[in-house]
């Protein structure tokens, strides 16, 4: 994930005669809000998404091609944020809060790079 796109790098799903036709499907809660073959979503609002595959798998008998979904569990879940903030358990957190010094007031400032304060 990368700013406000999420990209998904395989579809999970394997077939010893073959697969074809592999869909990603983007959920918000229950409800799938986007489907597509490339595995890319962009311009995503602040939330939690799950994202589930499917492929048409091929059956070697029959040579005939059938709609299966991933056998894994539903566990993809992604957090996104805008920019300025940051993941923190799981919310979108401030990139700067205030805090109070012994003199006055001052501003941590949340380093993406090391994740900490």
């Amino acid at each position: 994930m990368e700013g406000k796109q999420i990209t998904v790098t395989s579809h999970g799903i394997t077939d010893p005669d073959g697969l074809q036709n592999p869909k990603y499907l983007l959920f918000k809660g229950t409800t799938q809000i986007a489907e597509n073959t490339t595995g890319i979503f962009p311009n995503l609002e602040n939330g939690t998404y799950i994202i589930r595959t499917k492929a048409q798998v091929k059956n070697g008998v029959t040579d005939q091609f059938i709609e299966v979904k991933n056998p894994l569990p539903d566990t993809l879940t992604v957090l996104v944020c805008d920019n300025g903030t940051h993941i923190e358990g799981n919310a979108c957190a401030p990139d700067k809060k205030s805090c109070t010094i012994a003199d006055g007031s001052g501003e941590q400032v949340w380093n993406s790079t090391t994740k900490t304060w």
